[in-house]
């Protein structure tokens, strides 16, 4: 099933287009706040926006400038009713749009939905073999460094929580050198699902090089985030990782840093900082969490 979402603060237009987009094999959500469809953007990843281009809340043409950012991100389509809002300098940086009348034909607007929708599907596909870790199936570094950049911006701009976790697989090597690298990388495997159980729905798992592994966690504070890593250090030192008749448990050592308590300047700073954490874990005895 197909998401659709829909940006309008008109609430006749809004009707309309619900009319116009919906079917059976659609799952078709309107918001009339440029801020919660940010949120839907980033937390959803529905497969096709369709924005009222005329859209009248306070300051819309500069907020919505985070909405396109998203968009972008996600290879999200956006079907534009009205004015394109964006300055025109700016709209070489969503990947595809599409602008129609403001009172657009329903056949017409039926029309470029299936098509953008089927466009999704393809670059989704194009998409996950660029940003999918192949040895464990998460995220790679390379997504994980596009979406904290954007979240980022977002908690500096809106002032948000934010948080991100660092932690790495005590002594590795030792699994490598003694069980071998297959078994090795069945264990990464399955320590990347396990914790990948552990987090939201809205948080990014990735794979950050080596043993080492990243979780964002948006509009989360120090409290949270701590709590969120102890979670997943508890769970993986419970768990047992099996291939074939060979067995072991592994453990984590971990370091948090969270906006806005944690003061640093820039993205890079927080990932510095957050990888000091972790590695003052490993000094102090591995199998820990240091937050502050």
């Amino acid at each position: 099933m197909s998401r659709v979402l829909i940006l309008s603060d008109d609430a006749e237009l809004t009707v309309a287009l619900v009319q116009a987009v919906g079917d059976d094999r659609d799952d078709v959500t309107d918001t009339a706040s440029i801020g919660e469809c940010r949120r839907l953007l980033l937390e959803e990843a529905p497969h096709l926006l369709v924005l009222d281009g005329m859209i009248r809340e306070l300051d819309a043409e500069k907020e919505l400038e985070s909405v396109f950012e998203a968009c972008r991100s996600a290879d999200i389509p956006v079907i534009v009713v009205g004015d394109d809002p964006r300055e025109e300098e700016d709209a070489p940086a969503l990947i595809i749009v599409d602008c129609l009348d403001a009172t657009p034909e329903k056949d017409d607007l039926l029309h470029r939905k299936r098509m953008f929708l089927q466009l999704k599907e393809r670059l989704d596909q194009l998409r996950s073999q660029a940003v999918i870790d192949q040895r464990t199936g998460r995220y790679n570094r390379r997504y994980l460094e596009e979406q904290l950049a954007m979240r980022w911006e977002e908690a500096k701009r809106y002032e948000t929580a934010l948080s991100l976790v660092l932690f790495d697989l005590d002594h590795f090597k030792n699994v490598n050198d003694t069980m071998g690298h297959p078994f090795g990388d069945a264990v990464l495997r399955q320590t990347a699902d396990l914790v990948q159980e552990q987090v939201r729905k809205e948080d990014v798992l990735a794979r950050y090089g080596g043993e080492e592994f990243a979780i964002i966690l948006p509009h989360t504070d120090r409290l949270g985030a701590a709590i969120l890593a102890e979670r997943v250090r508890e769970a993986v030192a419970a768990n047992e990782c099996t291939s074939g008749d060979q067995s072991v448990t592994v453990t984590i050592s971990a370091g948090v840093v969270s906006l806005p308590l944690d003061q640093v300047s820039t993205v890079e700073e927080f990932v510095e900082m957050t990888d000091r954490r972790m590695y003052q874990a490993k000094r102090e005895g591995r199998n820990q969490t240091v937050f502050e």
